[in-house]
Order: structure tokens, then C-alpha cells, then sequence
């Protein structure tokens, strides 16, 4: 039987179950041969000298490795990390690295990277992104991380650290958020602020969840943090990932999430027991208006988590010295990338050294616009995002015709049957080629002239359930070229990537009037509506953001449907797809009364 404890707190409970001393919960392995922990490694330091070669790499300037370190917690919990200091007479300031992936990488996966074909586990993509770094990194790269020499050459101590309950680290590990995991990290910064060695600046840097820890440590304002640089991490985990639009979905709620030999939050419990926002849901939103210190983002349009996210990040960060660089591809490629990492070294020079550097005059935003079927835009200075000049066109659903346009409809509507089975395929050209035109609406718009879409959309339209008493609604945008055939490019793990989308379990559709803005509604999803018997309600679904460049002639087919349509590029096969609640059909009124429509960002 499964260990289980409870802490409670306030008005919910936080389940934790055991951890496993293995790195995954891939279905088939053997517990006797999973790889465990040293459970008091030792301390010690490790010289590296200017121009030794260690795998192939000739490393730059002497320094110290000081391994397994600790560093005490205010409630007497000791974190274990590794310590970069590099050999120079002047006092530097620290970068922290936040990880529940392993200070020491292969305890997730460990060399020499042996992957078969079909392996979807996240394990097994972990070890990809290690294999394709290899050659192009120094050895002190972790998974989802920077590459740690960038830092030491130009004269920082890079601080690499398990979290609370994994790896060597002592406690309970939990999932990010305004509680414990932000407190430790606050923790963290201000004890190595304090260090010898250290100048007293401390900032952090790092992709995904090594990101989203950033957020919420920042809206406490530990002193010594002088700056972040968040690599793409979503700042809501009930909106945008666990519960995504009050859709349950298992993609990454790990069962066990790290690995550890303590107690690990049971996010799939959790999952089950609070369907619903509550105070629990409440504490894993960061308040993004606490934000104050300076931060440069880094974010691309396709990652499958973290886009809403991280705009909404920069949109309503408090942060008078904010910047935001879009980029045409992923966070993961351009933390590895030496020219690219050079921005956030002339970041933290400026915030965390006093370098005058010039870098208050690097534009507020950089934007990239993907041209699908052509390379993209880079690197266009704007002033703010969204962007100022931005229109708002409205294109009226016509279930008629299957289109859209700027003039209203006459009154019709459009079924279709949910319980169709819609197979996996391996990426959207094969999903587009070969997924049958059933169990979804489409509605079409040809562009007249050469028009750039970027910003968020905003889907209103008017639905209707029948045998059933809730509907599963995904939304998709798909790029199309003059002939309907399928405009995208490779996007997140080669998958592909054709357009934003998003979704909404139709229950939860009451909005949050506190924070629904003009174009960017908000649910609460606190109060569950269930649908009755020819019942027709309005919903109001906001689009994750992009950039894209439509030509004239080239089309934009919003894509209603009773699944995901455009699946996803995550590791775990059947296993992470989301789980619809749907049964008998759906309906979509448009035209007439109900004026059903997508709104569209142009500038």
C-alpha cells in the first residue's frame, strides 16, 4: 500500500506519498535496479585548471567545484548543492540554479544516453536534451539549465541546487508556489548573499520549472536578489498545466516528480481531491504584480506549458526595469547558446556587478514573427507588450459556410459526434493528413493582404450540449497556405507547431470579473455550472499569445473540437493525452442571436 501523509494548512490539506528511489515512473521497471542516492555524500572540492580537458572540453579559467554543500532552511532543513567558485581575487556574485531534475544530472539520465525509438518517457527526454547538448556545453550543464561555465568564465559563482526533498536535499519536496518551495529559494538567496566569497548579489536563471520558481521567490523580495532571467515557466499551475482550463491533465503531474528518498507532493491526488479552484489551487498562483526586480524573459510561442504564462509574466510584473525577448524557437535551445547567453551576462553585470553597460537601452521587447512555410522575423524592437498599436478585428463564426468574417452571419448551427476514437500520430502534418474530418467544427478566413497576427485571441462563441451535461471544448488555430494545405514549423520536439490554442471545461466558463480584462477574459473556476437539457450559453476562451505573419491568400482555420486536436509534443505517449469529459454531441450556434466570434491582434 502506497505511504500516504497529510499537512494541513489553513483550508486544505497537501497530500505527499513516499518517494521512489528511482528517476522515473516509467511502466516496467524493476525497483530493485533503480539507481539510489548516497544518503550523506560527502563534502569536498574538486580543482579544475585553466586549459585542462575534461570529456573533450578544455576548460577556460582555473575553479573550485565544492560538492554537496548545505545550506539550512529557516524551519533547520538542510538543501544539499554544488558550488562553482571561480579562482579570481575579487568577490563575486552567485547564480542560483533551482532544479528538481539533479544537481548531479545523471541521477535522471545518466550517460551514455542509450534511447530507444519509442521511448516517450521524460526520462528518456531528458536524456535527449543532454545528448543534444553534448559537444556544445561544458560538463557542469544540467537538464533545463544554463551551462554553467557562460557564468564561471565571466567571473560568477554558479550555485546548483536540489530542492527540498530531491536528490540529497532534506524534507518534503512540493510543486513550486507561494509556499515552502519559494520560501527555501528566498532562504537560499539571502545565506549566499552572506558567503566570503560572495558580493552579496544573488540572481537566478533557468528553464521551465527552474523558471516558474524565479516567479514566485520574486514576489517575496528576498534583498539580495538582484535580477532574474526566466527562461519560459507558467505562472498559474491549475490554468495552464495540472488542471489546464479545468481539464485534468496528466502530462506532467508526475507521480513522483524527482528523485528523492523523503515524501513528494501528490500532485495527481491533489489533482482528484480539488477539482475545483480553492485555496490549495490559490497558493500555486504566483502574484505576478509583486514582482519588482529587474528580469529579462526569454519565451517562444510553441512551448506546450509555459507561453500564457510567461507573457502574462512580463504583462503584469511590477518590475519598473522588465524585458521580454520573443524568440522564433524554444527557451531550451537558447539557454545552451553562448552568443544568445551573452544578454543575460550583460544583465546580470549591470544588476549584479554596476556595470555600466548600456543595457537600460536594450529595447523593452524583441519580437520574432514566424512566417509558416518561410523564416521567420527576429529581433524587432517594440515598446511594450501586447503591443501598443495593436487593432482587435473580430471575425464572425458562420456554421453555414465553415467561415469566418468581419460582417455578421444569419442564424446556424453545426454538430459534432464526441465519442469518435482520433489515434496519436507523431506530429501535426501527420494529424492533419490523416485525422478524419469528424468529431470537430472548422471555420475558415483567407487574408486579402499581407497581415500580422500577434498578441492573444479572444474565442466567444455560443454552445450547447446534447446527452450530456458538461462539454470538453479545444480550440485550435491552424495555419493553412492557398490551397488548405497545412502551414507550420518544427516547433517543440520536432512536433510541429500551426498556431496557438487553449480550452475550457464549459462548467467552469464563469469568469473572474476582478481580473477579466477588455480581450483577455479570465474563469475563476470556482463555481461548477453544469449544462442542462437545450441549454445554450455563451463562453469565453483567451487563445495563448503568438506572432505570426500571414501572407495574402494564406489562411487561418479556427479548429472547435471534442479533443486535442492538434495533440502535443510531450514524452509519454497515451498516457499524457488529456482526459475530455464528453459524451453525445456538441453544438455551435453562430450568427443572429449569437454572435459567436474570434478576435483576432493585428498591428
Amino acid at each position: 500500500m502506497e505511504e500516504i501523509k497529510r499537512k494541513h494548512i489553513g483550508t486544505y490539506d497537501i497530500i505527499y506519498h513516499k518517494s521512489q528511489l528511482k528517476c522515473t515512473e516509467r511502466p516496467g521497471d524493476d525497483p530493485a535496479s533503480a539507481r539510489g542516492f548516497d544518503m550523506n555524500p560527502q563534502q569536498n572540492v574538486l580543482h579544475y585548471a585553466k586549459n585542462q580537458v575534461v570529456d573533450d572540453y578544455v576548460v577556460p579559467i582555473d575553479f573550485d567545484i565544492h560538492k554537496n554543500i548545505r545550506v539550512p532552511m529557516r524551519d533547520g532543513i538542510r538543501l544539499c548543492g554544488d558550488l562553482a567558485l571561480p579562482q579570481v581575487p575579487e568577490k563575486v556574485p552567485a547564480v542560483l540554479i533551482w532544479t528538481p531534475f539533479g544537481k548531479d544530472k545523471e541521477y535522471m539520465a545518466p550517460p551514455p544516453f542509450d534511447l530507444e525509438e519509442d521511448d516517450k518517457s521524460h526520462e528518456a527526454d531528458i536524456a535527449a536534451e543532454m545528448k543534444r547538448n553534448q559537444g556544445k556545453t561544458s560538463p557542469w550543464s544540467i537538464p533545463h539549465g544554463p551551462d554553467a561555465m557562460t557564468f564561471i568564465e565571466n567571473h560568477y559563482a554558479v550555485v546548483t541546487m536540489d530542492l527540498r526533498g530531491a536528490c540529497n536535499s532534506e524534507g518534503d519536496a512540493e510543486y513550486f508556489g507561494n509556499g515552502q518551495d519559494s520560501d527555501d529559494l528566498c532562504d537560499a538567496v539571502e545565506w549566499l548573499s552572506k558567503q566570503e566569497w560572495c558580493n552579496g548579489k544573488v540572481a537566478t536563471t533557468g528553464c521551465s520549472w527552474i523558471a516558474m520558481a524565479s516567479w514566485y521567490a520574486a514576489a517575496k523580495h528576498p534583498p539580495a536578489l538582484a535580477c532574474i532571467a526566466p527562461f519560459e515557466g507558467h505562472s498559474n499551475m491549475y490554468r495552464d498545466e495540472y488542471m489546464r482550463m479545468g481539464i485534468r491533465d496528466i502530462g506532467f503531474a508526475r507521480n513522483f516528480f524527482t528523485p528523492g528518498y523523503t515524501y513528494q507532493e501528490h500532485i495527481r491526488g491533489l489533482m482528484q481531491e480539488y477539482p475545483v479552484w480553492n485555496d490549495y489551487w490559490e497558493s500555486k498562483r504566483c502574484p505576478l504584480e509583486k514582482i519588482e526586480v529587474p528580469m529579462l524573459i526569454t519565451v517562444g510561442y510553441y512551448s506546450y506549458y509555459h507561453v500564457r504564462g510567461t507573457f502574462e509574466a512580463f504583462q503584469k510584473a511590477s518590475s519598473k526595469e522588465k524585458w521580454i525577448h520573443i524568440n522564433p524557437v524554444g527557451a531550451y535551445e537558447k539557454i545552451v547558446d553562448p552568443e544568445y547567453m551573452q544578454d543575460v551576462i550583460r544583465l546580470f553585470d549591470h544588476y549584479c556587478k554596476g556595470v555600466d553597460n548600456g543595457w537600460e537601452a536594450t529595447p523593452k521587447v524583441r519580437l520574432s514573427l514566424l512566417q509558416p512555410g518561410g523564416s521567420p522575423i527576429v529581433d524587432r524592437a517594440e515598446a511594450d507588450w501586447p503591443i501598443p498599436r495593436t487593432k482587435y478585428q473580430k471575425l464572425y463564426l458562420d456554421a453555414a459556410t465553415g467561415t469566418m468574417a468581419p460582417e455578421k452571419p444569419q442564424e446556424s448551427q453545426i454538430a459534432y459526434d464526441t465519442e469518435l476514437e482520433h489515434p496519436r500520430y507523431n506530429n501535426v502534418k501527420e494529424i492533419f493528413e490523416n485525422d478524419p474530418l469528424s468529431g470537430r467544427a472548422e471555420f475558415t478566413y483567407t487574408f486579402e493582404e499581407d497581415t500580422e497576427v500577434v498578441g492573444t485571441m479572444e474565442l466567444k462563441c455560443y454552445v450547447e450540449a446534447q446527452g450530456y451535461d458538461d462539454m470538453d471544448l479545444f480550440a485550435h488555430i491552424v495555419c493553412l497556405d492557398e490551397n488548405d494545405q497545412i502551414l507550420y514549423t518544427e516547433g517543440e520536439h520536432k512536433f510541429g507547431y500551426t498556431g496557438p490554442d487553449n480550452r475550457l471545461r464549459v462548467s467552469l466558463r464563469a469568469l473572474d470579473e476582478a481580473r477579466s480584462t477588455e480581450h483577455f477574459p479570465e474563469q475563476s473556476f470556482k463555481v461548477m455550472e453544469k449544462l442542462k437539457p437545450g441549454e445554450i450559453v455563451p463562453i469565453d476562451i483567451q487563445i495563448w499569445p503568438t506572432g505570426i505573419k500571414f501572407r495574402t491568400g494564406t489562411k487561418l482555420r479556427l479548429v472547435i473540437a471534442g479533443y486535442d486536436y492538434m495533440g502535443h509534443p510531450l514524452p509519454g505517449g497515451e498516457n499524457t493525452r488529456f482526459q475530455p469529459d464528453n459524451h453525445g454531441l456538441h453544438v455551435i450556434h453562430t450568427g443572429g442571436d449569437y454572435d459567436s466570434f474570434l478576435s483576432i491582434p493585428i498591428i
